[in-house]
């Protein structure tokens, strides 16, 4: 299962940019609730789906800012949610594709 850690390597080498500011970004969003947290330790990473992977590239890459990535991430699936029909291809928590 992917984790926090992988996804941050990836999309860093990806930009060809360093991995800080993408990790930074991913904390980030971490704290304020947009990716899921895991255990401590060496095998304690939360697993990881595609809506989270959207989330750090969309908050990454849409905040001026590493501290501005929860709210650049908010906006985007607000917009998101305005703009898409009912069946969005946001997989909801029963497997379902649902608007946020």
């Amino acid at each position: 299962m992917t984790s926090i850690p992988d996804l941050t390597h990836v999309l860093a080498d990806s930009l060809g940019i360093g991995h800080a500011p993408v990790a930074n970004a991913a904390r980030a969003l971490r704290e304020a609730g947009l990716l899921p947290t895991g255990a401590m330790g060496r095998y304690g990473a939360a697993p990881m789906t595609a809506e989270h992977a959207a989330t750090l590239l969309i908050g990454f890459l849409g905040a001026p800012r590493v501290c501005d990535a929860p709210d650049a991430a908010r906006v985007s699936t607000r917009f998101c949610g305005a703009l898409l029909p009912a069946r969005c291809a946001i997989p909801g928590k029963s497997g379902n594709f649902t608007r946020p």
